[in-house]
């Protein structure tokens, strides 16, 4: 039995449709995951950068001297959380724009606070009062930070959106 030639052509276009329907669902999958190691990435290197920041004022057991740079990582829109911890007890903690937001995507990021190296030339003063080391540098502390993805997900539902507009338009 062979097929005539308005049944191979509707067999052709079917494939193709199909192998676009495919590519386009592999396209979609991989750009959500990219989008989400750099959301992770951009999460971890906001709440380094906290951690490095606030080392000093975690190793005197203040919140004056943590306040300032907290009170500001805490306008990130897609935080929902901060807790910092010296030694066990909440030094700290703050609700972030999204607390109220739906916590079911959430990323939690933990890092360590950690005491600064000495300087060059440091004739030991800081070491003296323990805010740096002579050698590697001691953990006196932890940031943890819990985001959500409410402005990820916006970006790939929109993504998504232009992607099977493209490929229907192209199929």
């Amino acid at each position: 039995m062979t097929l005539g030639l308005r049944a191979r052509v509707s067999l052709a276009v079917l494939v193709l449709v199909l192998a676009l329907t495919v590519l386009v669902t592999v396209v979609v999958k991989r750009s959500d995951s990219a989008l989400h190691d750099v959301e992770r990435a951009r999460f971890q290197a906001a709440t380094a950068q906290l951690a490095d920041a606030i080392s000093y004022g975690v190793l005197a057991r203040s919140d004056a001297l943590v306040a300032p740079a907290v009170d500001a990582f805490v306008k990130n829109p897609d935080l929902a959380r901060v807790d910092v911890v010296a030694d066990g007890t909440s030094l700290t903690s703050r609700d972030g724009p999204a607390h109220n937001a739906a916590i079911g995507d959430a990323v939690t990021v933990r890092v360590p606070v950690k005491t600064k190296a000495s300087a060059p030339g440091d004739d030991g003063e800081l070491a003296a009062f323990g805010v740096a080391t002579a050698s590697d540098p001691r953990v006196i502390g932890e940031v943890s930070a819990v985001f959500t993805s409410t402005a990820t997900a916006a970006i790939q539902q929109r993504t998504r959106r232009e992607i099977v507009l493209a490929s229907v338009a192209l199929g």
